[in-house]
């Protein structure tokens, strides 16, 4: 188990003093029991569904103590680890390699974060027309329903691990859901200014081979995971009195995918997520369109919900967030905006002060 809130001190590089941050359990897994990670089992040439509710919840978010503007998302999994912002500036802090070393004890460092070009193809990038806020805003207020720009926004994720992303944890479920849940803490991050609070729902894992088609071009992928995503509701609707699953919280190998000697069948959640990524690993998958992500520009709400970002493990989890922020913006149409003239929007940035104000 973990503590449910922390402090640390910490040496920042061009700050004289030691600050102190004040962090408690964050809510990616949301807190009601509802997070699931699928996974697959083959019992004689026949296919199931493996579901688990088991999960590390070693995720934390806070604020440098007497920092108003400053946000904190950080994991204590494995040591401290996730990244800070204070002063204007991201800090990312992460665990030094030390095996003789305990993880409260290992040496750490905590650097300024240098945000590395985003690939931009402009030819695949669309512009809807602009919504007028304002008659929206007229319109809630004349129906009596909550302001849209006072009202917190839950966004429900569920992320598919193609096989090739899997073998890069080499095989092992707790490693990739960690790696997960990880990145959509410091997803929250980038979100720190919007009304909008992002939670992790499920991890599907494609443990037995992928279920979708990973194409050499990312829009083909993307084609296919929305196929895929439309089967599987599809699936859910027309066997729902038939479909159960399997409760994976007794002693299982972490690097293995099998069948406890005793499971617990349950029905599974009612919510449904609102958005669908696929992750696939850089190292085995290059796009011919020469980018990292690609998302269905305003299709919150609708079963096109969907993207497809490419990742490398070796980058630090919050290069790989930032991917994540960047199509989930995309999705809930915050890119459909022109870019004000007062602003800037920088392509470069997830959320620049031009894309806050869009």
């Amino acid at each position: 188990s973990y503590f449910s809130q922390a402090q640390f001190r910490l040496k920042l590089l061009g700050i004289p003093d030691a600050i102190q941050i004040k962090v408690r359990k964050s809510s990616v897994f949301s807190g009601d029991g509802e997070y699931l990670t699928l996974s697959y089992r083959d019992r004689n040439g026949v296919i199931s569904e493996v579901e688990s509710t088991k999960l590390e919840d070693c995720f934390y978010t806070g604020e440098v103590d007497s920092a108003n503007s400053s946000y904190v998302a950080v994991d204590t999994c494995s040591g401290l680890r996730g990244a800070i912002f204070y002063l204007n500036t991201i800090y990312v802090i992460l665990p030094l390699s030390c095996p003789s070393c305990e993880p409260q004890t290992a040496p750490h460092i905590v650097l300024p974060w240098s945000p590395s070009p985003i690939a931009q193809n402009n030819s695949m990038q669309t512009f809807w027309q602009p919504v007028d806020v304002m008659a929206l805003m007229q319109k809630a207020m004349d129906s009596r329903l909550p302001d849209p720009t006072n009202t917190m926004h839950n966004i429900w994720l569920e992320f598919i691990v193609d096989q090739n992303m899997l073998w890069e944890f080499n095989g092992n479920s707790t490693t990739t859901v960690r790696y997960v849940a990880s990145v959509v803490n410091l997803v929250n991050l980038h979100f720190r200014d919007l009304p909008v609070q992002i939670h992790l729902l499920r991890t599907q894992i494609w443990n037995l081979g992928n279920r979708a088609p990973i194409e050499s071009s990312i829009k083909a992928t993307l084609n296919s995971i929305q196929r895929y995503r439309a089967d599987q509701i599809s699936s859910l609707h027309s066997d729902v009195s038939r479909r159960s699953r399997r409760d994976l919280d007794s002693d299982m190998e972490d690097n293995e995918f099998l069948e406890p000697s005793q499971a617990v069948y349950r029905q599974s959640g009612s919510r449904k997520a609102d958005i669908t990524m696929l992750l696939t690993d850089s190292g085995k998958t290059e796009f011919v369109e020469g980018v990292d992500h690609l998302a269905i520009p305003g299709s919150i709400c609708t079963p096109r919900a969907t993207a497809v970002v490419r990742v490398n493990v070796t980058d630090f989890e919050f290069r790989v967030a930032s991917l994540v922020s960047k199509s989930i913006a995309e999705i809930l149409g915050i890119r459909s905006f022109f870019c004000p003239e007062l602003y800037i929007c920088d392509e470069n940035e997830v959320f620049s002060r031009g894309d806050i104000s869009r």
